[in-house]
């Protein structure tokens, strides 16, 4: 890396530790460390220009302080001079972007690679109650932002008028907040099952005037959560989207996504996978957590705030919820399906890997963990080695040649097995 790049990356830092972990009057409860690697794959046999490489940042906020720790570049397996810079996002969230001019060799990669500290302190449920809530009327006038017509939450535009008008019938004029929050809640459990995508979808697509008076809708965490929030603002409570990833720690278990029509594939080691839920303006406690697919199963609707996934209901699961953006404006779901079409045009292929790990674990053991890239012109071989059935043991093995092209994460894996079936390696 060049001495500028180095200067770039080092003012980088510089400037994440004059932000990062202000005081706090109150002590977080656990550390740990959030490790990605954004890998690009060029699936061709020319050189192409190499596009930005972007990786979120954990978020910093009431619960959560961040800061960056490493990153390192690499191309082609070796250091690269690029330029590395912060950018800012809506609401607080924050990027490390990754600027080179060099243009990536064929069936080569590219790897950013980034780990960040988090401080992480559980949500503590005040005591609600809809007795004690306040009324539409007690919302300040200055989060009036958060209640309009927009991005993946767009009320006025005609593919939801149906669902205002249905959002209407089930509040029946209620004031009280939480007592909108909680109706609403249990009408999207009523109307929702829980179904992983594609990607993500805008509240027509999650519950369809077909499936609004019979059958039910299909989504995910955000899927839901990107319906309650369109109903709120409807009623003008304020609303946005808040994203996660939620570590349990089971490092074996194995997290992917991989759509390779989509050129697009993500693997989750300690993770169980990303996680979103609404972020909810309700007097007079503030801004609360409403997560409708990830609490306890009580059937109690105001559970979705008591025992969301950042709540500290799951402290004895070790559970612990890493917060990555707030969404508060912008149309991602637009932004994920226009970048979904541009890349399954190229020859770039995209893989995320995420980790998070506890305090006092090893990041390189942790990284173990990760199974070799689903890479476009790799394809898996079955070597066989047969011995004489009167050989008692193999007392060594030799795998000879080349792994061709070069392999990003790859592993070589060899068993040996007796005649009778036990493994003797």
């Amino acid at each position: 890396m060049s001495t500028r790049s180095r200067a770039t990356v080092a003012a980088t830092l510089a400037l994440f530790a004059l932000l990062a972990f202000p005081a706090s009057s109150e002590p977080y409860d656990l550390k740990a460390y959030v490790w990605v690697r954004l890998t690009v794959a060029n699936n061709s046999t020319l050189a192409q220009p190499l596009p930005p490489l972007v990786v979120d940042l954990p978020a910093n906020g009431t619960y959560q302080l961040s800061k960056l720790v490493n990153a390192t570049l690499r191309i082609a397996g070796s250091p690269a001079s690029c330029k590395l810079e912060l950018a800012s996002g809506e609401c607080g969230s924050a990027y490390l972007v990754a600027q080179c001019s060099a243009r990536l060799p064929p069936r080569d990669t590219a790897e950013l690679e980034v780990t960040s500290e988090v401080h992480v302190k559980r949500f503590r449920a005040p005591p609600i109650n809809e007795s004690a809530s306040g009324a539409l009327s007690d919302i300040p006038r200055e989060l009036a932002e958060f209640t309009r017509s927009e991005g993946p939450w767009a009320y006025e535009d005609a593919k939801a008028r149906y669902t205002v008008e249905a959002v209407k019938r089930v509040v029946k004029g209620e004031e009280r907040v939480l007592s909108i929050v909680a109706k609403l809640v249990d009408w999207i459990w009523s109307k929702v099952d829980y179904e992983v995508g594609q990607g993500p979808r805008y509240p027509w697509e999650t519950l369809p005037p077909s499936k609004l008076e019979a059958g039910r809708g299909r989504g995910d965490c955000d899927d839901q959560a990107n319906l309650l929030i369109l109903a709120l603002r409807s009623l003008g409570v304020p609303a946005y989207l808040e994203t996660a990833l939620v570590a349990d720690f089971n490092y074996r278990d194995e997290r992917v996504v991989w759509a390779p029509e989509a050129h697009y594939y993500a693997a989750f080691v300690g993770i169980n996978y990303a996680h979103a839920w609404a972020v909810v303006y309700v007097p007079p406690w503030g801004w609360l957590p409403v997560d409708l697919t990830f609490h306890a199963g009580t059937g109690d609707p105001l559970d979705a705030i008591r025992t969301s996934a950042p709540s500290e209901y799951w402290v004895w699961y070790t559970i612990v919820t890493v917060r990555t953006e707030s969404v508060c404006h912008r149309d991602y779901i637009r932004e994920f399906r226009e970048w979904g079409a541009q890349a399954s045009l190229t020859p770039l292929f995209y893989y995320w890997e995420y980790a998070v790990i506890r305090e006092g674990d090893s990041i390189a053991r942790v990284k173990s963990f990760l199974k070799p890239l689903p890479l476009p012109w790799v394809k898996q071989t079955r070597l066989e080695v047969k011995y004489p059935s009167r050989a008692p043991a193999l007392s060594e093995v030799v795998v000879g040649g080349r792994l061709e092209p070069g392999v990003a994460n790859a592993t070589v894996l060899v068993r040996a097995r007796k005649p009778s079936g036990g493994e003797l390696l």
